[in-house]
């Protein structure tokens, strides 16, 4: 984001979003035409998640206004570009239990297994 400033590109594999512009629809056209779309298990508590309101609701939204996700996208990108940089830069480092990149001794996943031990 163009707040946040860290070193995360030493750290992290550089990632490309090819469709992130396309309909959902295009993107599984695409995937069906390419074999890439692998059937994967539905989340037992994905019932209870905020975000599948906020999925249903905005596909709702997008389908009597076409157009609504990308002009929500759009928002975010010019509210982005707006924020200033930050000049504090935030140095990752490794956790000290399984090696992942983060801003602390532990990852947030070590931190969890660590709570429930």
């Amino acid at each position: 984001t163009a707040s946040f400033n860290s070193n995360s590109a030493e750290l992290f594999i550089p990632r490309i979003k090819p469709l992130c512009r396309s309909s959902e629809r295009a993107t599984v056209a695409y995937g069906l035409c390419n074999n890439l779309l692998v059937p994967l298990p539905e989340c037992p508590y994905t019932r209870y998640a905020l975000r599948k309101d906020v999925r249903t609701w905005l596909g709702k939204l997008e389908y009597a206004k076409p157009g609504t996700l990308t002009r929500i996208a759009d928002g975010q990108e010019e509210l982005l570009s707006r924020m200033p940089k930050s000049e504090v830069v935030t140095e990752l480092g490794r956790c000290e239990k399984c090696g992942e990149p983060t801003a602390n001794r532990l990852c947030a996943a070590c931190q969890q297994l660590e709570r429930l031990m």
